[in-house]
């Protein structure tokens, strides 16, 4: 026994770590599998369609992790975003978003590129520059106006969001309102009496 310890301790490792990277294997499999049947719930592709997205996918220069890539195409679906094109689309911009404003508006990559995508529907950005035009715009003047001024990116979708059952009506842009909630900000004013008020002094 003493002749064949370090052989026998030296075999009972090696597989303790091939039962080791086996299991972990398997976990990753099934986490991934499940972010695949999530992107199929939400945009009603195939399988298949959505095995050809992720490895578009891989080919983004991003330090995201390729999961969490998959997961945003799971919030374009609930977006009403549909096809493979439009989904990789809003993927490869939300990405972006994510990056740069996911801290400045609470910490939350969903939250974050929910609220932007629902922004770009409502004032009709997605209609006139297409997806991934329009998050990335948005995503830029948001970004821009938080950098030129002590406005909170926060703040500006807040009140964006509050105002746009009627300032599309009124034809009245999303940057011009993005650029009013930035100064009103700026102002010290709160984004849910501004809101009102404007909301009011539009439909008069």
């Amino acid at each position: 026994m003493n002749n064949h310890y370090l052989a026998v301790t030296t075999f009972l490792a090696a597989f303790a770590g091939i039962l080791y990277s086996g299991k972990q294997a398997i976990s990753m499999f099934a986490e991934f599998d499940d972010k695949v049947s999530d992107v199929m719930k939400t945009t009603d592709l195939s399988k298949e369609t959505v095995y050809s997205l992720n490895e578009e996918l891989k080919k983004i220069d991003t330090r995201t992790a390729q999961l969490e890539l998959l997961d945003l195409g799971r919030i374009a679906g609930k977006l009403n975003i549909k096809t493979k094109e439009d989904v990789e689309g809003f993927i490869r911009a939300s990405d972006k978003v994510v990056v740069a404003l996911k801290e400045d508006l609470g910490g939350s990559a969903e939250e974050a590129v929910r609220q932007i995508g629902k922004l770009v529907s409502v004032f009709g950005i997605k209609e006139r520059f297409g997806i991934e035009d329009a998050i990335t715009k948005t995503g830029s003047a948001l970004n821009e106006l938080g950098m030129a001024s002590t406005a909170s990116e926060g703040y500006i979708v807040s009140f964006t969001k509050r105002v746009a059952g009627v300032a599309p009506t009124a034809r009245i842009s999303l940057q011009d309102v993005m650029g009013l909630a930035a100064t009103l900000d700026h102002l010290g004013q709160t984004s849910e009496v501004s809101s009102t008020a404007y909301s009011q002094v539009v439909t008069g």
